[in-house]
């Protein structure tokens, strides 16, 4: 017993000091700098001036090598002083040679151009194994943003043998760890993702971000996703986590980021179409077409998407299209116009309570229940390079959308069946939200010399104006179909307004060859209003709120040799007071006129990289303190009646790890003669308590949740697979467990309504392989090929109430070619 006692005391010792010992661990690794080595680094572009991203530059008869990032930048570190052969590869170019010297007094400087290869442009053909390092990570600086010592990923899609076509959540996202997904229904039309305990839906907790510019639908007073692109039409998905918040924004959970693919930057044209048929009708058609014409550059693709669902009663039709143009003025300016369009129908089966789930998990109690999201979300960029150390980029957009359905909204319990008296259906009721959001975003990128080190400081503005009217619970027809037709009034119908004002700023400091920290600050402006009509409401509602939020954070990176690193930050974030947080939505509610914007902070320490392409891994642990949650708590006024109270209840905390790892067997051995195999792990732990003194309603009264779990967060999230691949060949085995959870903070774990409970751990078996034939591919796939039952939710309003099964055993098949 004193054994285990003493572990628990080491374990939370470890936890909430580690940013003392990583940084006496950083401070005693920068004063122990090896003075006899140095850095190599530079640019690598094109004779027009294009940076070449994932260009190989080494040093011939050495271990020393690097890849270029996406704005052509490479570092070579820990180089002893002389003199050696410089190569540099990229394919469609001939070979760069050239002999450098390596000085130790100050960084050795060089700038690559390549030469097209009019051999290789013509037409190359590559024998060789496909690439299955689907993850990597994101360079210290990219463009003008700064990503040193932030826990971060970057899904490269092309090298995915997931299911695009359905939007496959787990297998997408399955090398990174941590990332908690719902399934909102089998159609993959939402990305619901949440970290560390936080709310998936929709993530709603997360920045939600396509090329730079924020998608959610308003980020500050109803920061639901409801738009997400096609993911055939995806180039990669940039995922930051931790200290996020300074550079994008309020979300504890963090970035993601959909960048887009542009057109052939060697074709004046090209067409890709992807075409997909599966298990319950499911078929899904991807054109794009996209190339190059002097200095413009233009892309555009179509997605149509309709399946009849696993369950019954629930079709879908989907429709996304994306087109931008862009045209470079000169080396130093470019710009870009993007326009994203959505549009789908998603009918909804209903919820399930246990014992209809027991007895049947793909039942459906609903035959009249759709969502409609319908998004235009135009944007202009510009980017500007002053000079090799200065770079500037804009970025605005305006969102124009609407999220529209019609529901029978009763326990799974209550059918929805004709009345004998009428001979119709009961009404169902409408709500509809309208979208009009306008974002403006400038960043400035400076490096400068300190330290005889080149320091690098990212600074930028943000304005947002964002107005949302919402219209709720309008009586609605006894149809069957989607009619989003009245028969009387709304009973709710309000306006919301949100403006936004902030400025904030990270620098990267490098303190010698291998250490840097990076301290940042953020102020954020929030000028909110809520005015409309509520049906219980003597007067309209008119409530206005205006706050000023700081925050600051810091973050340490050392690197340990060209291709490790260990790196922590801490970071404040918090959740502003939203539209429903500031709408009493009964008689006997009531607002907290004084109630505050969630807040807290996030730390990381990880240790990170690769071992030449034999092993790459990511593990790191993490606290996220989550303080003055928002609830309802049930109070008594001076008459003695009882009334609702909105207002701060609580703080949560939720530590754990997350850890990758990705080996690759066959290069131990040093043969790639009979292909590649890749065995990984993405796998996280999150232990996540509501603290002492947190307080919720529970039957009529106030209940103390201090201890509990915290709802939604489960304790354990793993995703392990395997990927062959021999030459034009490769597939993937993939196993993805979610451990089980409460669904309330009560942590109920039972009600006969099915809206409450524990949510039980499952496990889901995919398989997926891709054949390519060069100009034609072949896509095949088997979801959930065990076919267990299983689910992710449960849900106490839309789009239940209930439980919300998973699909069972489906099957897909593609084909796909390039021109």
């Amino acid at each position: 017993m004193k054994s285990i006692i003493s572990l628990k005391i080491s374990i939370n010792l470890i936890t909430f000091h580690w940013l003392s010992i990583s940084s006496i661990f950083l401070f005693f690794c920068f004063f122990n700098l090896s003075a006899q080595t140095s850095v190599l680094k530079g640019f690598v572009t094109s004779k027009t001036g294009e940076k070449l991203d994932a260009a190989g530059v080494y040093l011939k008869d050495t271990d020393f090598k690097a890849f270029t990032s996406s704005n052509g930048e490479f570092v070579i570190k820990g180089i002893m002083p002389g003199s050696y052969h410089l190569i540099c590869s990229y394919i469609g170019y001939s070979l760069f040679e050239t002999e450098i010297t390596v000085n130790v007094s100050a960084p050795t400087q060089i700038d690559i151009v390549m030469e097209p290869d009019p051999h290789l442009l013509n037409e190359a053909i590559i024998i060789g194994h496909k690439e299955v390092n689907t993850v990597k990570r994101m360079p210290e600086i990219e463009g003008t943003m700064i990503y040193a010592a932030k826990r971060n990923d970057v899904i490269q899609m092309d090298r995915q043998n997931s299911n695009t076509a359905q939007v496959m959540q787990r297998q997408i996202f399955s090398k990174v760890p941590g990332i908690n997904l719902w399934e909102f229904d089998g159609s993959g039309n939402q990305i619901s993702a949440g970290t560390r305990g936080l709310y998936p839906h929709r993530s709603i907790e997360m920045n939600v971000r396509q090329d730079g510019y924020v998608i959610n639908s308003d980020l500050f007073g109803y920061p639901e996703a409801h738009y997400a692109p096609a993911m055939d039409g995806v180039e990669k998905i940039e995922i930051v986590r931790g200290s996020s918040a300074l550079q994008y924004g309020p979300q504890f959970g963090g970035l993601i980021n959909f960048i887009m693919r542009e057109g052939d930057k060697y074709k004046k044209f090209s067409f890709r179409t992807q075409q997909t048929i599966g298990s319950e009708k499911l078929v899904s058609t991807f054109n794009s077409v996209g190339g190059t014409l002097g200095k413009l550059n233009y892309y555009a693709y179509f997605n149509s998407r309709t399946s009849s669902g696993y369950r019954p009663n629930s079709t879908y039709n989907n429709y996304t299209a994306y087109a931008s143009i862009g045209y470079k003025f000169s080396d130093k300016l470019t710009a870009k116009i993007e326009y994203s369009f959505l549009d789908y129908v998603d009918q909804l089966a209903g919820g399930l309570n246990d014992s209809m789930f027991n007895a049947n998990p793909y039942q459906s109690t609903r035959t009249r229940n759709y969502f409609q999201p319908h998004f235009n979300i135009p944007s202009l960029h510009f980017n500007l390079t002053l000079n090799s150390n200065t770079s500037i980029s804009f970025v605005s957009t305006y969102i124009y959308g609407q999220r529209n359905s019609v529901i029978f909204i009763q326990p799974p319990t209550v059918s929805d069946v004709i009345n004998p008296v009428t001979l119709q259906y009961a009404p169902r009721q409408v709500d509809r939200d309208w979208y009009n959001s306008l974002s403006n975003e400038a960043r400035i990128l400076h490096k400068y010399s300190f330290l005889q080190n080149t320091s690098a400081l990212s600074f930028g503005l943000r304005y947002s104006d964002s107005r949302t009217r919402r219209a709720q619970r309008g009586p609605g027809t006894t149809a069957s179909n989607f009619d989003l037709s009245l028969t009387g009034p709304y009973l709710t119908d309000l306006n919301f307004k949100t403006i936004n004002y902030a400025i904030f700023g990270e620098n990267v400091f490098h303190l010698g060859e291998n250490f840097s920290l990076t301290p940042g600050a953020r102020v954020d402006i929030l000028n909110t209003t809520s005015s409309g009509y509520l049906n219980y409401l003597p007067t309209d509602l008119v409530v206005k709120k205006n706050r000023n939020i700081p925050l600051i954070g810091c973050g340490a990176q050392y690197n340990l040799s060209n291709n490790i690193n260990v790196y922590g930050n801490v970071s404040q974030a918090y959740r502003p007071v939203q539209y429903n947080d500031l709408i009493p939505l009964a008689s006997i509610d009531k607002i907290d006129a004084g109630m505050k914007d969630s807040h807290g902070y996030q730390a990381d320490f990880g240790f990170r990289g690769s071992v030449k392409d034999i092993l790459r891994f990511d593990a790191g642990v993490y606290l996220l303190s989550y303080v003055d949650r928002i609830g309802t708590v049930t109070l008594k006024d001076s008459l003695g009646s009882s009334y609702n109270y909105k207002t701060n209840t609580g703080t949560s905390e939720a530590k754990g790890a997350e850890i990758y790892v990705e080996f690759h067997p066959l290069n131990l051995l040093g043969s790639g003669s009979i292909g590649d195999i890749s065995i990984f792990t993405s796998t996280s732990t999150d232990y996540a308590l509501y603290k002492p003194g947190s307080m919720i309603v529970k039957s009529g009264e106030n209940t103390d949740i201090g201890g509990n779990k915290l709802e939604n967060a489960p304790d354990f999230i793993s995703r392990t697979g395997i990927t062959y691949s021999y030459k034009r060949i490769s597939f993937t085995v993939l196993y993805s467990y979610t451990s089980s959870f409460f669904s309330d903070a009560a942590n109920t774990k039972f009600t006969a309504s099915g809206i409450s409970g524990i949510v039980p751990g499952y496990g889901v078996f995919d398989f997926s392989g891709v054949v390519d034939f060069g100009q034609f591919s072949l896509n095949v796939g088997v979801n959930n090929f065990t076919d267990v039952k299983y689910y992710t939710r449960r849900i106490s309003t839309y789009p239940g109430p209930g439980i919300l099964p998973g699909d069972g055993r489906t099957f897909y098949v593609g084909v796909g070619a390039k021109f």
